[in-house]
This record gives C-alpha cells, sequence and structure tokens, in this order.
C-alpha cells in the first residue's frame, strides 16, 4: 500500500496482488476463468531473461503446454522492462495463433524490448 499511497515504483508484490484481486472479484467462476491463465512476472522479466533465459523459456512452454486441450487460452503476462528500464508492460499471448498482443502505457514500440520478444517467439 505504501508504494501506492506515496506515488512509488510498484514492485512486483503490487503487480500480482492487484492481478489476484480483479481476478477473485471478477473472474472467478466465470468463463473467462477458464480462457485467460497468468504467467508469472516474477519468473518472466527483463532482469530473469538475462540472467537465465533458458529457464524462462522452459517455465513458457511448460505453461503453454498445460492448457493445449483448450485452443481458446490466451496467456496473460505483466513483464517488468528491467533491465532496459523501470516500466511496466502487459502481454497477451495467444500461443495456438502464434500471436502476442502488446500494450504500453506509454509511447514505445515492442522493438525496445528485443530480450523480451525474442524469448516470448520461442
Amino acid at each position: 500500500m505504501t508504494e501506492i499511497m506515496t506515488h512509488g515504483e510498484l514492485g512486483i508484490g503490487n503487480v500480482h496482488a492487484y492481478i489476484r484481486l480483479l481476478y477473485d472479484k471478477k473472474m472467478r467462476e466465470t468463463v473467462l476463468a477458464r480462457r485467460f491463465h497468468f504467467l508469472s512476472a516474477h519468473i518472466v522479466s527483463g532482469a530473469t531473461i538475462v540472467r537465465e533465459p533458458g529457464s524462462v523459456r522452459e517455465y513458457l512452454v511448460n505453461r503453454y503446454t498445460a492448457y493445449v486441450g483448450n485452443p481458446n487460452s490466451l496467456f496473460i503476462l505483466p513483464y517488468n522492462t528491467v533491465p532496459v528500464g523501470k516500466h511496466w508492460l502487459l502481454l497477451a499471448i495467444d500461443p495456438i495463433k502464434e500471436v502476442v498482443y502488446f500494450l504500453n502505457s506509454v509511447d514505445g514500440e515492442w522493438t525496445n524490448y528485443p530480450a523480451m520478444k525474442e524469448t516470448v517467439d520461442q
């Protein structure tokens, strides 16, 4: 709460707590709950991709294959751009159609984050 009340930098714990709150209030026990799956921003972040790209790819493959029977699955990934910057992006990944929706609240292209693109594309 301190980061939010003081307009400080939001950490990964804040983002996960907010996602969980939205899920519990709006999606649990709905048809949408079976469609949307959340990826851990702690595991798939700019810093982790730089340090351990293989483990990030393995995590993504394991999550995608766990829902291979549901062709309508969409994976939501809040992504922190560290070490490139300190900015949050939101990705919505459809592994069956091989489409990644990139949402950025500030002016910026996905090409500014090549490590993210390379990891998600593989």
